[in-house]
């Protein structure tokens, strides 16, 4: 991400946080699932009627056990495997040249199944789509011990559980397939060969997933409480990081052009003979629109709930969709002057999640120059 882009996002993101809508420190990002290095088991070492596998959840318990039955019973996650079976992923698989079909290919795996980089256990069944350790990390390091009387949650995130309580990680663990990110991405070469458009808002499909978790006084001592404005704003920004990110990332150029997945796909699929544009969005015809649906909501947020940075909020998140669609008359700045374009004035932007809101510190970032 270059320094510019980072700026302009972190300056939107620090009045956010200072009300504690992203109330999260600079701190190093946890390794995703995928990613980790640990060992995956496979989903039935959790699917025993006496760990997650229970047919109801259980009284008395700070967990509800039942959560393998909600998973396999309910949740779409189980099926997202088979999904490259069907017709549609046979075509796109042909379209793309993927010989070994879409149930092989790393590109299609990455995302429809639990994919890790790691060592696999003898248990583990890629075919079953999503699986427990694809969200919630490879189980080598913490499956025994999380069994443990008086084991904290703490403890069991050192050794390897993904944080999903916590919003940033939610949203990072979920967008890095339901939009994408540096280590697995749906293109727009995939899109053209016949792939769905991406469509995500957290808060939504956390809402419509199945449950398997219940917010209680026993999951808020433990992992912190939920605030479900919270989750969606905090969804709203990291999407918006993720768009700038594929923008500014050169190792995600497709030849002389940007990653045009990140761009507003209606500013060119539409007939020729659509005589529609008009001033509306207030750009010249012809010119590509970046996809900034999130950045527009970052931008609602910091109105709403910080009157004083409205003003520079606006002109940042405008300025920053203004350098992907530069004016006839202006140049297109080559990369290496995106370093230039704003400097920030400190590197502590994001204020403690447990300093009480009277004393967070916003985000201090120059303007655009």
């Amino acid at each position: 991400m270059t320094t510019a882009i980072h700026s302009i996002l972190t300056s939107v993101l620090g009045a956010a946080a200072a009300l504690m809508l992203v109330a999260a420190p600079v701190q190093a990002r946890t390794t995703m699932p995928h990613l980790s290095p640990n060992k995956t088991e496979g989903t039935v070492n959790c699917a025993s009627s006496t760990c997650h596998g229970s047919i109801t959840p259980w009284d008395g318990s700070h967990v509800l056990q039942n959560e393998y039955t909600t998973w396999v019973r309910m949740d779409k996650h189980t099926r997202a495997y088979q999904v490259l079976l069907n017709d549609t992923s046979k075509r796109i698989a042909k379209n793309l040249g993927l010989s070994e079909g879409a149930h092989k290919a790393k590109i299609c795996l990455d995302c429809h199944a639990h994919n890790p980089t790691g060592a696999r256990g003898e248990r583990f069944v890629q075919s079953e789509g999503i699986g427990c350790e694809g969200c919630h990390g490879p189980s080598e390091k913490w499956i025994g011990p999380h069994t443990v009387e008086g084991r904290t949650h703490a403890e069991n995130v050192a050794d390897g559980l993904y944080p999903t309580a916590k919003p940033v990680e939610q949203a990072r663990l979920c967008l890095s397939c339901h939009f994408g990110d540096d280590s697995r991405f749906v293109t727009h070469r995939i899109m053209g060969a016949g792939h769905p458009r991406i469509s995500f808002e957290i808060k939504t499909f956390t809402a419509i997933e199945p449950a398997h978790w219940k917010v209680d006084a026993d999951y808020i001592q433990r992992k912190g409480n939920y605030d479900p404005l919270r989750v969606w704003a905090i969804g709203q920004a990291i999407a918006a990081q993720q768009i700038l990110d594929t923008v500014s990332d050169p190792k995600r150029r497709d030849g002389l052009f940007p990653e045009l997945v990140a761009f507003d796909c209606h500013a060119c699929h539409h007939a020729m003979s659509d005589k529609r544009w008009n001033a509306r969005l207030g750009i010249g015809p012809g010119r590509v629109r970046l996809n900034d649906s999130n950045l527009l909501m970052l931008r609602a947020i910091v109105r709403a709930i910080d009157p004083v940075r409205r003003p520079r909020s606006t002109a940042r998140c405008g300025r920053c969709t203004s350098r992907c669609r530069p004016a006839r008359s202006q140049p297109a700045r080559p990369k290496s002057t995106w370093s230039r374009i704003c400097r920030p004035r400190s590197k502590a932007c994001c204020p403690s999640s447990n300093r009480p809101a009277s004393r967070r510190r916003p985000c201090g970032v120059s303007c655009w120059r």
